[in-house]
This record gives C-alpha cells, structure tokens and sequence, in this order.
C-alpha cells in the first residue's frame, strides 16, 4: 500500500490505530490499520489533490482537495456535504459548532463557514496553509512566511515572520 503513494502530504492517527492519509497525486485518501493494511479508499474526483483530511466526531470523513473543493463523505464513501469553487484551497477543520474553518490560500483569506455553506467570519491572512480555531476563539493560521494569531474581529494579536512556509500550526 505503502509504496504506490503518490506524494502522501497529511497522515492523521486515529483512535484506535488506523491512519488516514492523502495520496495527493494519486488522488484519493486511503485509510490503513497498524499493520499497514487498506481498511477503506475513497476515490476524490478527477483534477482534485486531497491536501488535508480530518475523521470527524460523527465518523464520518473531512476531505480538503486543492485546487477548490471540501467534502465530508461518509464510510460507503457517499458525498454527505461539499462546499465548491473555494479559491485554492488548502486546510478545513470541523469545529465544535459544526461550523468549517477553511484556509483560502488562492484567496488570501481565512473564512468559517456554517453548514449551509455561509460566510459567517472572515479574516485576511498571507496564503494560509493552515487555520486552527484555539480555546480563546482566537484563530492560529500557518502562512506562506510566519504564523499569525488572529482575535475573533480579525486582528493580529501576535505574528512571527519565519521567512519560510509554516504548514502546519497547533497550539497545546
């Protein structure tokens, strides 16, 4: 299984051991168990990379596919909710309230999203690759060059330039 990824850029372990992973240019996302085995595949439409993918609490699955698609899809790998046409998309994360964060890389913005697919808060940020909600209600968003943490009206309460590309953003 291993050796037919196509350049895998995220890897989640879930409880219980098993491992989701983006096969982004083999365009699909594969779920194995501790051995390494396949448990379950799901197929991302042509022309679509999943970048980012999340099991969420529901069991069912959080599929961020660059250039401009999120879907959560459920374990016969149905499409249960799809939000389209985002510009460049590359991280989603389901928050507690069930709302999506998404970072917009093509569109240079952070933006949460209600199920309906509504703009319910948005912020400027640098190419983000990735957006996290912390317990604050202040948003941790990886940029092209720094992370930045922004209040919930949008401003910057603390940034640190790195220069380089911060991917990935977690505050413990």
């Amino acid at each position: 299984t291993f050796d037919q990824l196509k350049m895998p850029l995220e890897a989640d372990r879930l409880v219980g051991g098993n491992t989701l992973i983006t096969d982004t240019y083999g365009q699909r996302v594969i779920e194995v168990d501790a051995k390494g085995a396949k448990v379950w595949e799901w197929q991302a439409p042509q022309g679509m990379h999943p970048y980012d993918v999340e099991r969420l609490a529901n069991g069912r699955t959080l599929v961020v596919m660059y250039p401009s698609l999120v879907v959560e899809v459920d374990r016969n790998g149905e499409v249960v909710w799809k939000l389209e046409e985002l510009e460049g998309v590359f991280d989603a994360d389901r928050l507690l309230n069930g709302n999506t964060l998404i970072a917009l890389y093509g569109a240079n913005l952070v933006r949460e999203v209600n199920a309906k697919g509504e703009t319910v808060w948005e912020a400027k940020a640098k190419q983000p690759n990735d957006v996290d909600r912390l317990p604050n209600g202040n948003t941790l968003v990886g940029t092209a060059d720094s992370w930045v943490e922004l209040s919930p009206d949008g401003k910057v309460v603390s940034e640190n330039q790195r220069g380089k590309r911060v991917s990935e953003v977690t505050r413990h």
